[in-house]
This record gives C-alpha cells, sequence and structure tokens, in this order.
C-alpha cells in the first residue's frame, strides 16, 4: 500500500435538491496503488477516516485551532506532556508520543488508533492547507506505520 494524504475543496450538493452547491474542505489518505474512486466518502482508507474527520471538524482556521494542534505536536515532541486529551467540536484527540486514538463527545466511535507520527503528518499538511489563500490543493507522502 502507498498512501497519500489529500488536502482540498470539493464541491458539494444537497441530498434534496442538486442545484443547492457550496465548496467544502476535504481531508482523505488514499491508497495511489488503488483505482480512485468517484464518490468522496468511499475513496479515504477507512482505518483513516475518523482521523480525517476529526481533524477537519476540530481544525478550523490556520492560526486558531491549528495553532493550537501544533502546539501540542510540539508538546508530545518535547517530552513536556506524555498524554494529551484536546477536545475539539465533535472529538476528544488522545495523543501521546506513540500514538493517537480519537474519542467521540457525541457517541460516535472513535475508531483506530494510529502512529503520532501519522497524526503530525495530517496536521501539519492540514494547517498548512488552511493557510493557503489561493486553497492550493495539498498532497503529502503518508507513513504507512
Amino acid at each position: 500500500m502507498t498512501l497519500k494524504l489529500v488536502a482540498t475543496f470539493v464541491d458539494h450538493s444537497a441530498d434534496t435538491d442538486p442545484a443547492i452547491r457550496w465548496k467544502g474542505r476535504w481531508l482523505e489518505v488514499i491508497d495511489i496503488t488503488r483505482p480512485r474512486l468517484e464518490k468522496l466518502a468511499e475513496r479515504c482508507e477507512p482505518k483513516y477516516l475518523i482521523m480525517c474527520q476529526a481533524i477537519t471538524s476540530d481544525i478550523q482556521t490556520a492560526g486558531g485551532s491549528g495553532v493550537t494542534a501544533l502546539r501540542e505536536i510540539q508538546m508530545i515532541e518535547k517530552g513536556e506532556k506524555s498524554i494529551i486529551k484536546s477536545e475539539g467540536n465533535a472529538w476528544i484527540t488522545c495523543i501521546t508520543p506513540t500514538k493517537v486514538w480519537f474519542e467521540g463527545l457525541y457517541e460516535q466511535s472513535g475508531g483506530d488508533a494510529l502512529s503520532f507520527a501519522q497524526y503530525k503528518t495530517a496536521v501539519e499538511a492540514y494547517v498548512r492547507f488552511l493557510s493557503n489563500p489561493e486553497g492550493t490543493t495539498i498532497e503529502v507522502a503518508f507513513p504507512d506505520i
């Protein structure tokens, strides 16, 4: 499996009226060795879907919640904290030096734990995407560890 993380804007439409359209932020981890699926909800590798949902719902801006997420990553890296439980809009992100997992604030399932390196890669790329005024798509290699 060769993984890539993609942060971009996508077009959405209302289920009840396809004429109602808007642009939204999208984060996904895809296996570039597989054919690309058309439906957004099916493109992200299932193991990383919760992470992508948590990041996009809880990191709203590069300067505010983005800076906070990056600061939390640095605190873990420097050994200032051994665990951080960061409460966002919909998720509690539990960060340790080796793994990260998500606990839903509204009874949603938290999914599998992933590595600290994977979470750091995703957050850094997404914050870079949010700080880009042109909204240019960001694509980075995603660690498969």
